[in-house]
């Protein structure tokens, strides 16, 4: 795990500590745990965008057949 320095503003990082507190972490988990979520947010919301672009790009065209329910199952009985 890597160290790091931070410069915040002593009313933030008190509020801080008194968030992470209520929540019964330490502000150095307070801080990580944050940062994973948003870096979480971030991977899941590009993979969300690029599964969009794909489907907005595929064409289907089933050339005017329709699927017939007993057809989509015949192979499963």
């Amino acid at each position: 795990m890597s160290n790091i320095t931070l410069a915040i503003d002593d009313g933030l990082l008190e509020a801080a500590r008194k968030v992470a507190a209520e929540n019964g972490m330490s502000l150095n988990a307070y801080i990580r745990d944050f940062l994973q979520r948003n870096a979480e947010r971030k991977v899941a919301k590009d993979q969300a965008k690029h599964y969009a672009t794909m489907v907005k790009d595929v064409q289907g065209d089933s050339g005017g057949w329709k699927f017939k329910r007993e057809e989509l199952y015949e192979d499963r009985w």
